[in-house]
C-alpha cells in the first residue's frame, strides 16, 4: 500500500515493531486508556473485515486454508485469528476449564459420578449439562492445556500490539510456566473431536489456524506480511452505500450508454465510450439525491472536488431529468447533487460547509452541496447494520 496519502489510510501496520492501529489525519487525537485503545482497535478490525467479507477482495496478507474436517473449510489470515481470538476474550473472559466432582446422595439412588464426570471438562459455569446437582464441587482448572495454549496466544497478542490484557496472575504463571513444554499441534489434535460448544469450536478452528501458519504476530520477521491496510476512499464510499440503501441499480437503466465504432486500416472495431456509474443515486420524500462520497478535506488542506468530479455531477443530474428524456421521473428542480466528505464532528452527525455554483449565471445547474458526515457515526452504523442514520443524513441534505 505504498503511496497513498497520510488521509487516505485506514488499518493496521507494524510500527517500532508493534502492531498499530493507522486513523486517517482528520481523526481527532483522543486521550484514551488501555482498555478504550483496546476496544477502538477491535472496532476497526470489525469494520475491515466486514467490508472485505462484503467487497469479496483478497486480503494483502496471506490468507490460510485449514481444514479442520470434511464439512469444514475455514479461510482466515493470521491477522484475523489472532484478533478474532482477543475478541473471543474480550467478550467472554479466558478460555478456562472448570471441573465438576459430584457425589452420590445419602440413598444412593443416582450415580452422579457416572452421569455428569464422563464429560467433566467444560468451559465455564453457563456450559453446565446439570447445574447443582447434589454434593457438586467445580474448581477451575488454569493448567488445563487448552487454557494454556488459549494464553500464549493472549500473551503473542499482548506483546505484538503493546495492549495490556488483564490476565489473572495464577492463570498468568500457569501459561508462563507450561509455555515451553506443551506440544501444541499434539494437544489441539487430542482434543479437536471433543469440543461440543459454539465456543469451544470456534477457539480450536482459530488455535490451528495459527499453529499451521509459519509466521506469528509477534515476530519481527513477519512485519512486511502484517500490513492491513485500506485506501478509505474505497471503504467510504462502501459504507454510504450501505447505510443510505443505495439505489443505483433501480436507476442505471435511465442512464445512456455511447460507443465508439473505428475503422482502422480496413478493420472495424467496437470501443466503450460513454458510461456512467454514480456513486449513490438516492429516492427520497419526492426528491432524487445523486451522492458522491468522496474523501476530501477542506478544512484540513484546502482541497475539494475539482472539475472532473463537478462536470460528472452536473451531467448525472442532466441525464435523469425529465428535460433529458421525457419519460424520465424527475425534473431537473426535483434532483440534487450533493458531495459527502468525512470528518470527526465530535458527536454532531452530519453538517453543511458549502456549495458549488457557476459564476454569473441564473438558475441551479451548477449547484453542488457539499456535507461532512461524522466518520465515526457511520462507522458504527455500517458494524451494527443500524439504517436510523439514514433518515437523519437524507433529512438534513433535503432542506
Amino acid at each position: 500500500m505504498k503511496g497513498i496519502d497520510k488521509e487516505n489510510r485506514i488499518g493496521f501496520e507494524i510500527r517500532n515493531n508493534k502492531l498499530e492501529l493507522i486513523l486517517p489525519s482528520f481523526i481527532k487525537d483522543k486521550n484514551l486508556d488501555k482498555e478504550e485503545k483496546t476496544k477502538e482497535k477491535i472496532k476497526y478490525f470489525k469494520l475491515l473485515r466486514k467490508y472485505k467479507n462484503s467487497t469479496k477482495e483478497l486480503k494483502e496478507e496471506y490468507l490460510q486454508n485449514i481444514g479442520i474436517s470434511q464439512k469444514e473449510e475455514y479461510m482466515y489470515s493470521i491477522f484475523e485469528a489472532y484478533y478474532l481470538l482477543l475478541m473471543d476474550y474480550m467478550e467472554l473472559g479466558p478460555f478456562l476449564f472448570t471441573e465438576i466432582k459430584t457425589n452420590q446422595n445419602i440413598k444412593g439412588r443416582l450415580n452422579w459420578n457416572k452421569t455428569i464426570n464422563k464429560s467433566n471438562l467444560l468451559i465455564s459455569e453457563n456450559n453446565f449439562l446439570y447445574n447443582n446437582p447434589l454434593f457438586t464441587n467445580k474448581n477451575i482448572q488454569y493448567n488445563h492445556p487448552l487454557a494454556i495454549i488459549y494464553g500464549i496466544h493472549l500473551l503473542e497478542i499482548e506483546r505484538a500490539t503493546g495492549l495490556k490484557i488483564n490476565i489473572h496472575g495464577q492463570y498468568r504463571n500457569s501459561i508462563e510456566k507450561n509455555r515451553k513444554t506443551i506440544n501444541i499441534r499434539r494437544t489441539l489434535d487430542s482434543f479437536r473431536t471433543s469440543m461440543y460448544s459454539d465456543r469451544e469450536r470456534k477457539v480450536i478452528k482459530l488455535l490451528y489456524i495459527i499453529n499451521d501458519n509459519n509466521r506469528r504476530l509477534d515476530r519481527v520477521s513477519t512485519n512486511a506480511n502484517l500490513y492491513y491496510l485500506e485506501n478509505l476512499n474505497n471503504i467510504w464510499e462502501f459504507m454510504l452505500k450501505s447505510i443510505l440503501d443505495d439505489q443505483y441499480y433501480e436507476f442505471n437503466k435511465y442512464f445512456p450508454s455511447g460507443h465508439y465504432n473505428l475503422n482502422i486500416e480496413g478493420k472495424n472495431y467496437k470501443k466503450t465510450g460513454l458510461r456512467i456509474i454514480p456513486d449513490i443515486i438516492k429516492e427520497y420524500n419526492n426528491k432524487l439525491y445523486i451522492i458522491d462520497a468522496k474523501n476530501y478535506l477542506p478544512h484540513i488542506n484546502g482541497n475539494i472536488p475539482g472539475s472532473v468530479d463537478i462536470n460528472k455531477q452536473i451531467l448525472y443530474r442532466y441525464f435523469l431529468s425529465s428535460e433529458f428524456n421525457n419519460k424520465n421521473k424527475y425534473e431537473l428542480q426535483d434532483i440534487k447533487n450533493i458531495f459527502l466528505l468525512p470528518n470527526d464532528l465530535q458527536g454532531e452527525i452530519i453538517k453543511k460547509i458549502g456549495t458549488h455554483k457557476i459564476t454569473n449565471m441564473k438558475g441551479t445547474m451548477g449547484d453542488i452541496f457539499l456535507y461532512q458526515i461524522d466518520f465515526n457515526h457511520i462507522v458504527d452504523a455500517y458494524i451494527g447494520n443500524d439504517k436510523k442514520i439514514k433518515d437523519k443524513v437524507l433529512n438534513t441534505i433535503g432542506k
